[in-house]
């Protein structure tokens, strides 16, 4: 009796695992897209797409990624099955949240701290400080300047790491500087 039972588990999770979805069809996609555009606010005219990324593993939950390029808008979320509901996030209950987090900060770290990046201070350093910064920015210019001799020597076990990150309009200056920062 209980090597039957072991062995039904044992189907009913195989089945689960190698589960046959069903394909999001077109005019699931559709209503989709137009729910998400009214949901945030977007115009008709925004040229929204919806694209499958992935299923969650062992289930027909699937990864869906809703994007406008011309918009600037991007939106990954989790729709169920039967194509009902949308979530941002989905939890897996086996999954160790502590650990679960550790891996996310560890990943969040070794993209941040990549080696492509300009950096001062020791790789092996206890602390590490990501600086996202725009170039031409003359507040950004002040607070790189501020980082490298005041916080570096004051801090001796600590890097920093700069990625440029620059505004999408030049509001910020006016004519190569800021108003305010002429000297």
């Amino acid at each position: 009796m209980i090597a039957q039972f072991l062995l039904l588990i044992g189907c009913l999770s195989a089945a689960a695992n190698s589960r046959v979805c069903a394909p999001l069809p077109a005019g699931e996609r559709a209503r989709l897209v137009e729910y998400v555009r009214k949901k945030n606010n977007l115009p008709k005219d925004a040229d929204l797409k919806v694209n499958e990324l992935a299923f969650a593993e062992g289930t027909c939950f699937r990864r869906v990624e809703f994007k406008s390029e011309g918009r600037g808008f991007r939106s990954e979320m989790y729709l169920s099955p039967d194509f009902r509901f949308l979530t941002r996030e989905l939890l897996d209950s086996t999954v160790d949240p502590v650990r679960e987090e550790q891996r996310r900060r560890q990943a969040l770290a070794a993209g941040l701290g990549a080696a492509h990046s300009p950096s001062l201070g020791p790789r092996n350093a206890s602390v590490t400080i990501a600086v996202f910064s725009d170039f031409q920015c003359p507040y950004c210019v002040r607070l790189a300047r501020m980082l490298r001799t005041e916080v570096l020597p004051a801090k001796k076990n600590t890097r920093l790491i700069f990625r440029h990150f620059p505004l999408s309009t030049p509001r910020h200056t006016a004519g190569g500087r800021s108003r305010g920062l002429r000297r």
